[in-house]
């Protein structure tokens, strides 16, 4: 499970649940990611699971999300595109988000 830490600026990071972890048992002010970046705790406004990125930010405002079936997309000049797939078709278009007829289907009811 990743997690999203915004600082104080602005600036949104994902980091892992081990890093998570790791700000929350750190007895040091100044913390390093596996990525390389250094923070201050004092800079963190928040820390959530990426899966409650819909209840925590504005829908306006969201440039990232993750599917149903944990598909990673992006916000790409107003359209949801495939995150990991940030290659143009012959027409310069990306790739889509359909919709999912069977994710909204109700399960059949089993009769006895």
């Amino acid at each position: 499970m990743n997690f999203i830490l915004k600082t104080i600026g602005g600036d949104r990071i994902i980091i892992t649940e081990q890093e998570y972890k790791n700000i929350l048992l750190a007895k040091t002010d100044i913390i390093t990611l596996t990525n390389g970046i250094t923070i201050r705790k004092n800079v963190i406004s928040i820390i959530y699971p990426e899966s409650k990125v819909d209840e925590i930010e504005t829908r306006k405002q969201q440039q990232t999300g993750v599917l149903h079936d944990g598909t990673r997309v992006t916000k790409y000049f107003g359209e949801w595109i495939v995150a990991n797939e940030m290659t143009p078709d012959d027409n310069g278009r990306y790739q889509h988000i359909k919709i999912d007829p069977n994710y909204l289907k109700k399960e059949p009811q089993q009769e006895d």
